[in-house]
């Protein structure tokens, strides 16, 4: 009896590759125009590029092009107690921005990673 189950979840096994096989081409399709979607939206800004006022930032909600959340983000806030360190000023524009958008608008969720443009997290 044993064997059989064996035998009968062996042949599920095979089955079900053989369907995820067939929608394996679907999902890597569907995953690229995610990311070119997602990626339309955002600017690439020169790295020698002064910001005498601060920064401001449109955010949408995933998958939306309209109602956008504008989220200003001064230079002293930027610079406070970073010492000219990017990686510090990063941090600290990535927590602020963080959290104005879960207290001002509580429907979008802060994802915990940065993320490439091939929408994999910069920690992996």
């Amino acid at each position: 009896q044993v064997n059989k189950l064996i035998e009968e979840l062996q042949a599920a096994i095979k089955s079900y590759k053989g369907h995820l096989s067939k929608h394996a081409p679907k999902l890597q399709a569907e995953q690229e125009r995610c990311a070119s979607y997602v990626y339309q939206h955002i600017k690439r800004l020169p790295a020698n590029m002064v910001l005498p006022q601060g920064l401001q930032l449109k955010v949408y909600e995933n998958g939306k092009d309209t109602g956008e959340i504008l989220v200003y983000i001064t230079k002293k806030e930027m610079e406070n107690n970073c010492k000219n360190q990017p990686s510090v000023m990063m941090e600290r524009a990535f927590a602020y921005i963080n959290d104005i958008l879960l207290t001002e608008f509580s429907i979008l969720r802060y994802s915990d990673g940065i993320y490439t443009r091939e929408g994999l997290s910069e920690e992996d």
